[in-house]
């Protein structure tokens, strides 16, 4: 995590249902779907701090998570993977993301 976020915690659940309500300001209208062999360690924690009108946030899910946005919020929103890897599909295409390359979102 980094540094200047760690003492801004938004939220820190093992409950898929609360990270789905407490995840909607930053995914917008989304489902969480949860799998792989560590889906019982299931745990999602966000730490956030906004500066004037850019929300910069950490999250992260302890275990396989997949995000489906039903719709993305009004602002543009860049995923990079801090650890591992991630996928994003938006209008049909694929990115992939590290810790070197983001994947930049808009719902335009």
């Amino acid at each position: 995590m980094p540094v200047a976020l760690s003492d801004h915690e938004v939220y820190a659940t093992t409950s898929v249902g609360v990270a789905e309500r407490l995840g909607r300001e930053m995914f917008g209208a989304h489902r969480l779907r949860v799998g792989g062999p560590d889906r019982g360690d299931f745990l999602a924690s966000m730490h956030a701090v906004r500066f004037r009108d850019v929300t910069m946030a950490y999250v992260d899910f302890v275990a396989e998570t997949r995000i489906d946005a039903e719709r993305l919020p009004d602002d543009y929103t860049v995923f990079m993977a801090m650890n591992g890897d991630s996928r994003t599909t938006n209008l049909g295409r694929v990115a992939g993301t590290l810790g070197d390359r983001r994947a930049t979102l808009s719902k335009l």
